[in-house]
């Protein structure tokens, strides 16, 4: 996963950034859009309900 991010994300770098930086970045707006297609978001109410 590290190598595809330094392939594929390398652009999006910005000035001063290290390689966990840019990767950090890069998987957290992969999650945020799976976890926002999955509806995910807000549901902790619905969750306390059954746990």
């Amino acid at each position: 996963m590290y190598q595809w991010a330094e392939n594929n994300c390398q652009g999006e770098w910005e000035e001063g950034w290290n390689k966990q930086q840019p990767i950090r970045k890069a998987l957290e707006q992969q999650f945020r859009s799976l976890f926002e297609r999955l509806n995910v978001f807000n549901t902790q109410s619905t969750l306390a309900k059954y746990v």
